[in-house]
């Protein structure tokens, strides 16, 4: 009998063929080993944090972002292991792309799983990718209907297998099955688009003027109210929180700070674009909103004495972070825009409160706080 090489002490063993064998350990790391005539060769190993005798926390002062150290295994398979909470990433596909301003995913079609398409703009083009048969790199792509020398705005899956591209000049309806343009709705004359949002059936845009409110039928782009605004438009989000994916109640509308107006996040209505309420952020253009998004954290059981909770709206500032909600809790997102690495902090609501003053916390990121039970259009 020769000692050819060691594995984590066994609990179970499999031989899959003739030189693969599972090492299963309850005791350290379970491997996938390949037998050799002189050594034994460690294909693969997967993390066994059991058996935990022991564990302690670090770093609790960092904004509750600690580290959690253990005693794990046992016997020869005993270790320290340093655990943290982070998202992990792995690389699937490089690409050597310059000046990537904004990033889609489409689908064949609206009921596919799967995504299938990649849309990549800058201030000067749009790119569409798609995997090759292996899964594992990206070719271009030719989408027919689309206007592939113009920065998009927007781009998202439509109901009735369709696509929908947004540019500066127009708003673009695309078959999903023939790649062909179905319908094209041009900016208003003497007018342009310039922030752009929406969902599988609606479709608002800001223009030169004021806003603009499209939704999306079979081979139709029909425009259904617009309005006049006195500031300029920083962003949009009307994204569905309700249980209809494809349509949402209420629009989150941020803007720019100028001469007369402060940044602020307004709410409206749709379809009819009636503004239900308007919060100041900021005083300085640095708390201009960038991005907003509603959000519900919890899925409770709707009945007449506990309502079904009414959502948060979450804004994203350069170079600084406004939540608009109830209760933080210490989870984060980390979003990239330009070269500012920004904090977006998910907030949620646990029970349903009524005129809930604005306050404002002190600290590195400002935080803002309001209820927004009140107009949230069902």
């Amino acid at each position: 009998m020769n000692n050819i090489g060691k594995t984590s002490i066994p609990s179970t063993i499999s031989f899959l063929n003739d030189e693969t064998v599972y090492i299963g350990s309850s005791y350290g790391d379970s491997q996938l080993i390949k037998l050799k005539r002189q050594t034994v060769e460690i294909l693969d190993s997967h993390a066994n944090l059991g058996p935990i005798l022991d564990f302690c926390m670090l770093g609790l002062e960092r904004q509750g972002l600690g580290e959690i150290v253990t005693c794990s295994g046992a016997y020869k398979d005993g270790s320290l292991r340093v655990l943290c909470y982070a998202l992990g990433i792995n690389e699937k596909v490089d690409i050597d792309i310059d000046c990537i301003k904004r990033i889609w995913s489409l689908k064949s079609s609206i009921d596919d799983p799967f995504d299938t398409f990649l849309v990549l703009t800058n201030a000067h083009a749009t790119l569409v990718l798609t995997t090759t048969d292996s899964k594992d790199n990206f070719v271009e792509a030719e989408i027919a209907g689309f206007c592939s020398d113009k920065e998009s705005l927007f781009c998202h899956d439509a109901i009735y297998n369709q696509v929908v591209q947004v540019t500066s000049e127009s708003v673009r309806l695309v078959s999903s099955t023939t790649k062909e343009l179905i319908c094209e709705c041009r900016a208003p004359r003497d007018s342009s688009y310039t922030v752009a949002t929406g969902n599988a059936a609606q479709i608002l845009l800001s223009c030169m003027y004021g806003l603009v409110y499209m939704e999306i039928e079979d081979g139709k782009l029909l425009i259904k109210k617009e309005t006049r605004l006195d500031s300029h438009v920083s962003c949009l989000g009307i994204n569905s929180i309700g249980r209809n994916p494809n349509h949402s109640n209420l629009a989150a509308i941020g803007f720019w700070a100028d001469q007369d107006h402060y940044p602020n996040v307004a709410i409206y209505s749709l379809p009819d674009l009636d503004k239900k309420q308007k919060v100041q952020v900021g005083s300085a253009p640095e708390a201009t909103p960038r991005s907003v998004l509603f959000w519900a954290f919890e899925e409770e059981e709707e009945s007449a004495l506990q309502p079904r909770c009414w959502p948060n709206l979450l804004v994203c500032f350069l170079p600084w972070v406004v939540e608009l909600g109830l209760e933080m809790i210490q989870r984060n997102i980390h979003t990239h825009t330009a070269s500012n690495l920004i904090p977006l902090t998910l907030l949620k609501t646990k029970k349903q409160l009524h005129d809930i003053p604005i306050q404002k916390v002190s600290g590195p990121c400002p935080r803002l706080a309001v209820n927004l039970s009140p107009f949230l259009v069902r």
